[in-house]
């Protein structure tokens, strides 16, 4: 099974907290245009081949922050960009390094705007997206919490319906289909079946544009399921809200709260 739907998919998701932030009135601080603005100088040093004169760079940046929002802000941005200026699996190092950004500053948005913030939401689903690249047949466990945890943050804040909300069931589908997580049984490919259906049901006929890209990402997904099944149908379970287990509160997801930053 592909790591994504599509590159529309990870595209939407990596965007999706100013779609997040101003659903739960906040003002969207951390679009693409901010993200890049914030690590201008630090991203040019990467594309010099100088990774470590950037990361030197952002230390010194983030000691220059005067609160704990505005350093977890430039955590966040400088995993996403480093995965877009180093996105080839070819540079492992690199990656694994703005993974390790990336999970940081969803630790710091934890800490700085709690457990059940939009943006912390975002920041787990670009962590998740990231660990599924690295690691697309067997990702590590904190993939599958982060997930849930922002499906479980976005579906409370923003309503089960949102299309931020809805997006975050197809990556987990696809990674509860995984062979290293399914390991062959049915019930667990019919559960992933069952978010994808969440999604088709809630976007069939609308005529907004993400939603349609959603539909679409859901129904190619679902083919994919049925495609890696033996032939067999995947129907998937209908009329259910949340997914397994989603009814835990968001505060123990991650039960060591660091300080990273």
């Amino acid at each position: 099974m592909r790591i994504a739907a599509g590159s529309a998919l990870i595209l939407f998701l990596l965007s999706a907290g100013a779609a997040a932030a101003a659903s739960a009135d906040q003002a969207p601080r951390l679009d693409a245009a901010r993200m890049e603005a914030l690590v201008k100088e630090q991203i040019v040093l990467v594309r010099a081949g100088r990774l470590k004169d950037a990361l030197r760079s952002l230390d010194r940046r983030i000691a220059m922050q005067k609160t704990p929002l505005e350093r977890a802000d430039l955590l966040e941005a400088f995993g996403a960009e480093l995965y877009r200026a180093e996105a080839s699996l070819d540079q492992r190092a690199t990656i694994e390094t703005a993974l390790d950004y990336l999970a940081r500053a969803a630790m710091a948005y934890r800490l700085v705007l709690g457990n059940d913030h939009p943006e912390l939401a975002t920041a787990l689903v670009r962590q998740a997206e990231m660990e599924r690249l690295l690691r697309p047949q067997e990702p590590g466990l904190s993939a599958d919490v982060a997930y849930e945890t922002a499906y479980r943050i976005r579906a409370t804040k923003l309503g089960p319906r949102s299309f931020v909300t809805l997006s975050t069931l197809i990556p987990m589908a696809q990674l509860k289909a995984l062979p290293s997580r399914a390991k062959g049984n049915p019930d667990k490919i019919e559960d992933a079946a069952t978010l994808l259906h969440q999604v088709i049901e809630a976007t069939a006929g609308s005529s907004d544009v993400g939603a349609r890209a959603l539909h679409a990402d859901a129904l190619e997904a679902l083919q994919a399921l049925d495609s890696g099944s033996g032939g067999r149908s995947v129907a998937g379970r209908r009329s259910q809200s949340l997914p397994r287990g989603a009814a835990k509160t968001c505060d123990a997801a991650w039960p060591d709260d660091v300080m990273l930053f």
